[in-house]
């Protein structure tokens, strides 16, 4: 293929198959090399450094990102992140339990450089992917294109980083990798379900690595998170949720914020298609399929007054009344929570019991949740009232 002049955007000649003669500027044809190189490293499992940034969804930004308790300081380290790749915390490293937005804030991350930094080469890679493009190109000889990759990255972020660990060539390989991005100044953010002082397969160099910079953790959103999150999921819907179903569902779906999506999805779906009000009743149908919500008919508040009573000396008077000392306040607590857990009664109908707000029956809430995190031995007490409840009388 020939320039007809000697210009960069001048016109090159190639002759077709059937013997005709078609011209293409010299930056359509760099175009369709790239294309053809593209495709051919994709069938060998390595992508091009032009094509490694994530597709994600437009939905994860930071300001879609419902912030709370649990996980405001993650957030904030993330946006820092952000605004000054390599400059504060390097590396980061998130740690959660699945479902609880790590991967939202990555996809944040990612989108907000490239809309600040539109040069920078970001690669996102899952854990998983990483060692199988390792494999295939060890198999492929193509090694270079990997760590090229890789290793040309301005910002790498890497998802569920735990299933490297005890994969000799991968961690080998990510530690060298680690080493020439960090030395370059380059910004590593990983994300993973422990932290790395609890990923028992990963090798102690990697692990001392991954401690050099900021460590930040995300835990299952309380209450008043939850609520917000469905709210905010219910609002992008454009469908209204009604405070008590989502109080309902805010205390259903407890730990995996990905369910939330879908729950908001079906209840829109179930109302549409039986021309219902979305009520409790809908909720609780669809949260069953989900989670298998236990159906307690035999358990009244009343009961559960009788075996707290019973169980701490305190009369169910006193349980219900406006007595604030601590041997009192504790039970109630737990009362108002197995109430709540363990029946049927909205919030309004229980803050109705005990002559109080709703909101007051919230905090309450609130407070056994956070003791049934902090205190494992307070958690199998629980249970066991909770056994007691479900046993016929």
């Amino acid at each position: 293929m020939l320039p007809i002049d000697g210009d960069s955007n001048d016109l090159y000649k190639k002759t077709s198959q059937n013997g005709t003669v078609q011209t293409s500027s010299y930056h359509q044809m760099i175009e369709e090399i790239r294309q053809k190189e593209n495709a051919e490293i994709e069938k060998r499992g390595v992508l091009l450094v032009s094509r490694s940034s994530p597709n994600y969804s437009p939905e994860y930004t930071f300001e879609n990102f419902v912030v709370g308790n649990s996980n405001k300081f993650t957030q904030a380290a993330c946006v820092a992140v952000a605004k000054h790749p390599a400059t504060q915390y390097n590396p980061l490293f998130i740690y959660g339990s699945p479902g609880l937005g790590k991967t939202h804030l990555l996809y944040a991350i990612t989108r907000e450089i490239s809309l600040e930094r539109p040069s920078f080469n970001i690669v996102y890679v899952k854990g998983e992917d990483f060692t199988n493009e390792l494999i295939e190109s060890m198999r492929n000889n193509a090694t270079a294109k990997f760590r090229e990759k890789y290793r040309n990255s301005d910002v790498l972020l890497v998802d569920d980083i735990q299933f490297i660990g005890g994969k000799v060539a991968t961690e080998e390989e990510f530690f060298h990798t680690f080493n020439t991005l960090y030395e370059s100044n380059k910004q590593i953010i990983m994300t993973s379900d422990r932290p790395p002082k609890d990923i028992s397969t990963l090798e102690e160099r990697l692990r001392s690595r991954f401690e050099w910079g900021l460590i930040a953790d995300i835990q299952p959103p309380d209450l008043e998170l939850r609520i917000a999150i469905f709210k905010r999921k219910a609002q992008a819907m454009n469908i209204v949720v009604p405070n008590e179903v989502l109080l309902f569902l805010g205390e259903n779906i407890t730990q995996n914020i990905r369910q939330i999506e879908g729950v908001i999805k079906k209840l829109r779906a179930l109302s549409f298609l039986k021309g219902e009000q979305i009520t409790i009743d809908l909720a609780r149908k669809v949260v069953s399929d989900i989670l298998s919500v236990p159906e307690t008919p035999t358990i009244t508040y009343n009961k559960i007054l009788k075996i707290i009573s019973k169980r701490f000396s305190i009369p169910e008077e006193d349980l219900i009344g406006k007595k604030r000392s601590q041997e009192i306040v504790r039970p109630r607590h737990l009362s108002i929570y197995l109430i709540r857990r363990l029946t049927d009664m909205s919030l309004p109908a229980i803050a109705k019991i005990y002559n109080r707000d709703h909101t007051t029956i919230m905090a309450s809430i609130e407070n056994v949740e956070k003791e049934i995190k902090l205190s494992p031995d307070f958690n199998a007490r629980l249970e066991d009232i909770v056994k007691e409840l479900k046993n016929p009388d």
